[in-house]
């Protein structure tokens, strides 16, 4: 540093300094000798002044003596924009108490796994022991419909709460064992809309088909999403959090059937608990209290007339929507009117759902003095102030919702970290001690039962309440929250999750006539935000989704009387929801809700319901998919192609195959085509070694509202060749020949998606014939070589190949050929094996001569400049040399014709030439943790870039 001057970038040593060589304090030795012995002899302290010697020498130092002073010192230093030190004062004792803690803390982890795994435990955890693995035997799904009696409180005017019941059923053995779990992104709080959360819980039901679900992923921390990559083979983070959410409703409904425990113990599970645990869990919590929804938009006698009606149904904590008036003094009328009519015993939080300004909230805070506001202030950097200048506690929801957001916008997500805790915790010990008072969890929002119980580790170490909050779920999600929540109780009210401490400053009661006085709640007692019933329309007799489940009047020890009411509140019943869901595990989804049908019909006499008209409960099946294999000729110069085609479409009532196919300019009658549709039809061109099945489960997941159509390239596949001529298999007769197939199977224009070889055929078509296409995805593709000499020793290193390939023949060619850097990724994939399996059984001759008639180095260099369709260019974060060029064709394609696109060959960008106009009709997508087989290995992301360029097509390709 004395030596390094003014070098940049600026460097910040960070020196641990505990008194001598800490590591010899783990020794047996430092147990053996008396202190005095042991530090000169074995710690050897240094004794040297570092502030001394930094002073000396002109070097900015600083001593950190606590934690809390780290995270300022290391900003500090940074600001400073030059060479410093940090100096961090340690304990050699406290180092080694610390390491000893963590040791027994792994141990008593590690013990608890292999008692799961191998020695059963008796009368409670017993499901764990070792038993033949579980697979996933099936998996699918339901859409309902539920009217709603008043609006939502997130603004949405629907006149129904619509979703998706997801089915999984495991197979162990010969023992079956059913979950379901619910999907239902909620408009107003999702990003997602349920069209698209239904396109990947079709992808994500077609990939899970017959994958091992091991034993420990009720552990959690970490395992489902480990399982979802390296079994499913798809990023978690690419998961919508409503998908994710209702995938793991379904596996750990299966899961606690399997291993014959309720739900709750399943999840309590994860806090490495006994079985003595488990069984006085059960005798202890037998209520799970709720609270109530209160909308103050109303007048404040009705806001006061909705008060008491609930209270006297048993609730004995409402939760009231404010801000919805411009004037805060109005909603603070309204909440004092509620307290002087309910009487202090009923807890009492507000909501403003982030509407209102930092004074508005001040204001509000004020005149209610002591209130417990959730989410206060539209702005999120303005929650510190709100806290300083109110003193109340924040209670956080769609700010947390936002954290677990894809592509979040809060400032948080700028913050390091691996992990969103990591950048909640940062973020909230930036906030400082006792901002943050509550967590409000919408399982559905922040992505699943996992994260859930993440946070709530997380929350309960920094003392912070978690409430779980539905987002307006049928009675399957409720239960499952329900559970939920009962599991985080128990586990704090029996220490498991170690918090720091037990009861934080929060939950303060409405009290306007006194001071600020926030009551010591303990943690695990919080009223959770599941009664939602309110907001749907009753149904005659009993419905299976009606969102009822176990809300009872029951005794509340401790609560007191209110204006003559009984000392009762409103709860759910842990065992009506754990009853539900038992027997929809055991009778399956469908005979469990046509049993409720038929019960409901019973009891409606003649009076006809929307359930008399829906056969599962206000249920309907999934929208299924019509599939269709075809063989298909098409007569070119060069030869006779007999194509392999596969269709998939929507299955709408009364479709009908009826357009006749032209083959070749001959009418064929025995195979028919799809009426044309009113959407674009998507094409598929897989790429050298695939064929149409490749793309299959995106197509599947695509056909619930578009057209699909897959083909076997020549060589590949069931494809067949004659030739007649010139090379059949040459790069512009097939490019030629594939035209004509697609003249035969539609007329509108078309979305082409084509991967690796077969970009390159859908970049030459869009050339050549755009005014047939709407949109091309190339997924990473390229333009051919525009270089000769490149291009003759491509030709060259093609033909060696394919000589290799009829000489060693395809399986010694497929294993040699996946060794290639360019697949590194791709052979990690859980399905890789499959794949190559699949890729070992095609014909050697054939392939041979696509791979010489196909070579890039024979292919016509396409100028982008000419192309007319809109472009979307894919390349995967791990295929740095696709990246590049997916970018650079970007930036060509998005110039008049007079740019030279030679350089793209080499991977460069060519120079703009002055008075360029830019077009603007191609962006460039890299899709995250994946190589050169994009679609292969995140079919996710390639759904979810699909679908959002077929629902922007109207308006052209979103930047």
């Amino acid at each position: 540093m004395m030596y390094a001057g003014d070098m940049q970038p600026p460097l910040t040593v960070v020196l641990i300094n505990n008194g001598g060589g800490g590591i010899f304090s783990f020794l047996p030795i430092a147990d053996a000798v008396v202190p005095d012995i042991f530090t000169p002899l074995w710690a050897t302290p240094q004794n040297v002044d570092l502030a001394g010697m930094c002073r000396a020498q002109g070097i900015p130092h600083q001593k950190v003596s606590q934690r809390e002073e780290l995270q300022p010192a290391l900003h500090s230093a940074w600001a400073l924009q030059r060479h410093s030190v940090v100096e961090v004062i340690t304990g050699r004792e406290s180092n080694v108490d610390q390491h000893r803690q963590l040791q027994t803390a792994v141990q008593r982890a590690v013990k608890h796994a292999m008692k799961l795994l191998t020695h059963p435990l008796p009368g409670s955890l017993s499901g764990f022991s070792v038993k033949p693995a579980l697979h996933v035997a099936l998996a699918s799904w339901q859409c309902y419909s539920l009217p709603l009696q008043k609006p939502l409180t997130t603004d949405a005017e629907d006149e129904c709460r619509q979703g998706l019941i997801l089915q999984l059923r495991l197979q162990q053995g010969e023992s079956t064992f059913c979950g379901v779990g619910e999907v239902a992104p909620l408009p107003g709080l999702h990003s997602e809309s349920l069209a698209v959360a239904e396109m990947q819980v079709a992808l994500v039901c077609e990939l899970m088909k017959g994958v091992e679900v091991p034993p420990t992923l009720p552990m959690m921390q970490g395992r489902t999403a480990a399982w979802l990559e390296a079994c499913v083979g798809v990023d978690p983070a690419n998961l919508y959090p409503s998908v994710r959410c209702g995938l793991e409703g379904a596996l750990f409904t299966a899961l606690a059937q399997a291993h014959s425990l309720p739900l709750s113990s399943l999840l309590l599970s994860s806090h490495a608990v006994s079985a003595q645990l488990h069984t006085e869990c059960g005798q202890q919590d037998k209520v799970l209290l709720v609270n109530a929804l209160l909308d103050c938009s109303n007048s404040t006698e009705g806001c006061v007339a909705q008060a008491c009606r609930l209270v006297s149904q048993g609730y004995t904590a409402l939760k009231l929507k404010v801000a919805r008036q411009h004037d805060p003094q109005q909603d603070a009328a309204k909440v004092v009117a509620v307290r002087e009519a309910v009487g202090h015993s009923i807890t009492l939080r507000a909501d403003a759902n982030r509407k209102w300004s930092l004074n508005q909230a001040v204001a509000f805070g004020h005149a209610v003095r002591g209130a417990n506001l959730q989410e206060p202030v539209q702005d999120t950097r303005d929650l510190q102030a709100y806290f300083r200048q109110t003193g109340i506690p924040i209670g956080l929801d769609e700010t947390l919702d936002e954290v677990f957001a894809p592509h979040g916008t809060l400032p948080l997500h700028q913050q390091s970290g691996h992990t969103a805790e990591d950048r909640l915790g940062l973020w909230v010990s930036e906030l400082g001690k006792g901002v943050v008072g509550a967590l409000v969890v919408k399982p559905g929002a922040v992505g699943g039962f996992e994260r859930a119980l993440d946070l709530h580790r997380w929350a309960a170490k920094h003392g912070i309440h978690v409430v779980i909050s539905s987002a307006f779920e049928t009675s399957i999600g409720i239960a499952q929250y329900a559970c939920l929540a009962l599991a985080i109780n128990q586990s704090l009210r029996h220490g498991t999750s170690s918090p720091d401490c037990t009861s934080i400053t929060t939950e303060a009661s409405l009290r306007p006539q006194d001071p600020p006085f926030p009551s010591q709640t303990p943690l695990g007692t919080c009223a959770h935000g599941l009664a939602t019933e309110d907001w749907f329309q009753s149904s005659h007799g009993q419905n299976l989704l009606q969102p009822l489940v176990g809300l009872s009047p029951v005794m509340r020890e401790g609560s007191s009387r209110v204006e003559g009411m009984t000392q009762t509140a409103l709860a759910i019943g842990p065992q009506a929801a754990e009853t539900l869901l038992q027997r929809v595990s055991s009778e399956g989804f469908e005979a469990a809700a046509a049993a409720d049908t038929c019960s409901s019909r019973a009891q409606a006499a003649a009076q006809p319901t929307l359930l008399e008209q829906t056969p599962l409960g206000n249920a309907q099946p999934h929208r299924q998919v019509q599939e269709q294999c075809s063989t298909h000729e098409v007569v070119t110069a060069a030869g006779r192609y007999s194509f392999s085609v596969c269709t998939v479409v929507p299955a709408q009532p009364g479709a009908t195959w009826e357009k006749q196919m032209v083959t070749g300019g001959i009418a064929d009658s025995t195979t028919p085509g799809l009426v044309p549709a009113t959407r674009p039809v998507c094409v598929f061109l897989h790429g050298f070694l695939g064929d149409k099945e490749d793309w299959l489960p995106i197509m599947r997941a695509l056909a619930l509202t578009h057209r699909c159509v897959a083909l076997d390239l020549p060589g590949h596949g069931k494809t067949l060749v004659t030739s007649t001529g010139s090379n059949a298999y040459g790069f512009e007769e097939t490019a030629e020949a594939v035209m004509r197939l697609l003249d035969c199977l539609f007329d509108e224009k078309a979305v082409m998606v084509g991967y690796s070889l077969g970009a390159r055929l859908a970049l030459h078509l869009a050339a050549k014939h755009g005014q047939r296409f709407q949109t091309v995805v190339s997924v990473s593709g390229g333009l051919g070589l525009s270089d000769a000499s490149d291009a003759l020793a491509r030709q060259a290193r093609d033909a060696a190949l394919a000589d290799a390939l009829v000489a060693d023949g395809v399986e010694v060619f497929v294993q040699s050929w996946y060794q290639q850097p360019l697949w590194s990724s791709l052979v990690t994939h859980p399905r890789f094996g499959q794949m190559q399996e699949k890729r070992r059984k095609g014909a050697a001759t054939q392939l041979a001569e696509a791979l010489k008639g196909m070579s890039s180095g024979r292919q016509t260099h396409v100028n982008l400049g000419g192309v007319k369709p809109d472009l979307v260019l894919v390349a995967g974060s791990k295929d740095p040399k696709f990246v590049g060029l997916a970018k650079s064709m970007t930036h060509l394609a998005n110039v008049v014709p007079s740019a030279t696109s030679g350089s793209l060959a080499h991977g460069t960008v060519a120079p703009c030439d002055e008075g360029i106009q830019d077009k603007s009709h191609a962006v460039c997508r890299v899709v995250q943790n994946c190589g050169h087989a994009v679609h292969f290995e995140r079919p996710e992301a390639v759904v979810h870039l699909l679908q959002s360029l077929l629902v922007d097509n109207d308006d052209g390709i979103s930047s």
